[in-house]
């Protein structure tokens, strides 16, 4: 799974299969028209607990 504070890395990962995690930070917002990660947080610990809670 790839963690990401930019949509376009996070877009491209899960285009290439792989499962991703987006980083929220200040006023980012996730590009409309790509693919929605399987996680979105505001932080660090708010994407890491999301992963923990999907994988575990």
């Amino acid at each position: 799974r790839l963690v990401a504070a930019h949509d376009w890395d996070v877009f491209g990962a899960l285009r290439a299969g792989c499962r991703g995690a987006y980083l929220a930070r200040g006023r980012s917002s996730y590009h409309p028209l790509y693919e929605k990660p399987d996680v979105v947080g505001g932080d660090l610990a708010e994407v890491t607990d999301r992963i923990l809670q999907i994988d575990i």
